[in-house]
This record gives C-alpha cells, structure tokens and sequence, in this order.
C-alpha cells in the first residue's frame, strides 16, 4: 500500500526541473500553485458562515472552495506574468525622476512608526488576551467581548474572524509578529518600498491607451475628455458621460482580451486542470 501511494505521488507532480506551468515559455511563480493559508481561509469562512463545527459532510464544499482560490491565484499570476511581457516589449523604463514625481503626485501615504507599531501592538494584546480569557479561562463570551475588545474599537464581527483565526498556527503566530512590531521594523518596511511598479504600471496603461487612440478616433476622442475632467491620479472631478467611460473600459478590456487569446499557457501541474483558463490560449500536460 505504501509503494502504491509513493507512485501515486511521484505521477501527480511535474517532472524534475519542469516548471508547474509556462506563460510564453516563461514559468508561472510557484507561489500561484501552492495551497498555503488557504485551507485555513476555507475552514474559516465555512464556521462563519454555517455558525458551527466543521462536520465531516462539509469538507467536499471548503474542498471545492479552496481549489476554487487556487485557480484565482493561478489566473491572477498568468496576467501578471504577461502584464511583465508587454512592460518590456514596450521597453518601459523607471528614472528617479519617474519615481519622485509619482511619490509627490499619488496618494500613497506611508505610516508613521510610532503610531502603527502602536497601533498594531495594542490589538494584537487585546486578541491574544480575549482568547486566552475565552479558550482558556472559560469567561462569558459577551463580557469577553465587552471587557477587552470594545474599548479598543474591536468590532464583533471582527473578533468573530480572529476567534477562529487564533486557534490557527498561522492566524496566532500573525498575532504575535504584530505584537512584537516595533517603530524601527515599521520605519525599515517603509524604507524598504518599491513604487518602482506602480510608476512601471501606470506608464503602462498610457501606452496602451496611445495604441488605442492610434486606431480608434472615439477611443481618442473620449480619453481627451476624460483627462480633462480628471486630476493627476486619475481620479474624476468633473462630469463625464458614462456610456463614455465605458467605452474607454471595454476598449482597454478588449486590448487584454487580445493578449490573453494570443498567450502561450502550458499547464504542468494535474492538481490545476480542471481550472476554467478559457480566457487563455491554454495547453494541459
């Protein structure tokens, strides 16, 4: 029995040194296959929403509902990874000028240290402390709640999800790292952050929106108003009609449409066939 699941384990991986799965001969990040959190995310959301345990008849739908988020990250890494494709075919480039212009026009606001370490700190005790109180304790679940969550802003429904997630490897070790936070790690973090994306990303979609305009007057026509009625963001002040703005999304949508019918998808990983790619010029292993 142990030699027959041995083999059923080695034919339902991909070949040594194959990747899981290819995007125009580029591999897909193995993290768009792994199922890491999402057990414990389906498990969650099923006793919130059912109000009681996890029976042995429910484990078929979390199932279901877990290769259901596998196949979503799968999609979202097969778009990124040929959102990758057109940034270098239109040889988009990121300057420090690029880069200071966007931190002085986008809305992006960094946290200060003190006030998110604290912040973070502060709920992660009230939690920990509430569970111990209603796990361990064994206090009235109200007057935990009343006791040390609500003075804290906590909302029920909040401590709902945290209750569940507590009782997890995972949800409670998340508890401690905020617990453990300091100013100096939150100040790194923000030192740390790369808008160097968003400034690639954003240059992206105003080359896109050029090709379109090259070839569709309307398209053209439309995107002037638009960036007349918007600010710097991209954000609407003024009146625009909305079948307008809807033609510019189903325009930019259509472009995409484009590139995904075109791309190159070879899907190595059994566990992911029966994935809805249809979107994608697909190939299954």
């Amino acid at each position: 029995m142990k030699t027959l699941l041995l083999m059923l384990s080695i034919l339902m991986v991909p070949a040594c040194g194959q990747p899981q799965g290819t995007v125009n001969g580029v591999p897909i990040p193995s993290r768009a296959f792994s199922t890491g959190g999402l057990q414990t995310q389906a498990e969650v959301a099923w006793r919130l929403k059912s109000k009681r345990p996890i029976e042995k008849e429910d484990m078929a739908a979390i199932e279901r509902s877990v290769q259901a988020q596998r196949c979503n990250k799968l999609k979202s890494a097969i778009s990124g990874v040929l959102q990758e494709e057109v940034m270098k075919n239109m040889a988009i480039t990121v300057t420090p000028a690029d880069i200071a212009e966007f931190q002085k026009t986008s809305n992006i606001k960094l946290p200060d240290p003190q006030a998110e370490a604290r912040q973070k700190h502060e709920y992660a005790a009230a939690v920990l402390t509430a569970l111990d109180a209603q796990l361990n304790k064994h206090e009235d679940p109200q007057s935990v709640y009343d006791k040390y969550l609500k003075t804290h802003g906590i909302t029920e429904q909040a401590w709902s999800v945290q209750l569940l997630l507590g009782q997890t490897p995972e949800g409670k070790q998340s508890l401690i790292n905020q617990l453990n936070m300091t100013p100096e790690t939150v100040a790194q973090a923000a030192k740390n952050f790369d808008c160097s994306y968003q400034v690639k990303l954003k240059k992206m979609k105003e080359r896109i929106d050029e090709q379109i305009s090259l070839s569709d007057p309307k398209f053209k026509q439309y995107l002037a108003e638009f960036h007349q009625a918007a600010d710097q963001n991209g954000n609407l002040n003024g009146g625009m009609p909305g079948d307008h703005l809807e033609y510019l999304q189903v325009q930019r949508q259509a472009y995409w449409n484009d590139v995904y019918r075109k791309a190159q998808v070879v899907i190595n990983d059994p566990t992911m066939q029966n994935c809805d790619l249809s979107e994608f010029g697909v190939r299954r292993n």
